[in-house]
């Protein structure tokens, strides 16, 4: 097998940003935590865990929440603020307003 198309347990550690004993206990069951679920079984187990470098990269894409290159699913233009309960505020008048009124 290619080192170009497998990534060890090692390396996906580092690329997933974790210590490899999360990603060993992960496999034996011992812990379970919620980054790693859904992580695709390994193509070898002994003498150490392989993983296909395309499968990993789908699993990685299938987690992402960001996609810059699609719209957003709620595309529509925020609505006006509801109007607060209660008295109104006395604003000042307007200038005009005020003008007229002085002669």
């Amino acid at each position: 097998m290619s080192d170009l198309y497998t990534i060890t347990g090692a390396q996906l550690a580092e690329r997933l940003q974790t210590n490899p004993a999360s990603i060993r206990a992960y496999r034996a069951g011992q812990r379970s935590p919620a980054f790693l679920a859904g992580l695709p079984e390994p193509i070898q187990s002994q003498p150490r865990l392989l993983w296909l470098v395309a499968d990993i990269n789908a699993w990685i894409e299938s987690r992402r929440t960001f996609r810059p290159d699609t719209p957003a699913p709620n595309a529509t233009p925020p609505a006006e603020a509801p109007r607060k309960r209660g008295r109104p505020r006395k604003y000042p008048a307007p200038a005009a307003a005020q003008e007229g009124g002085q002669q």
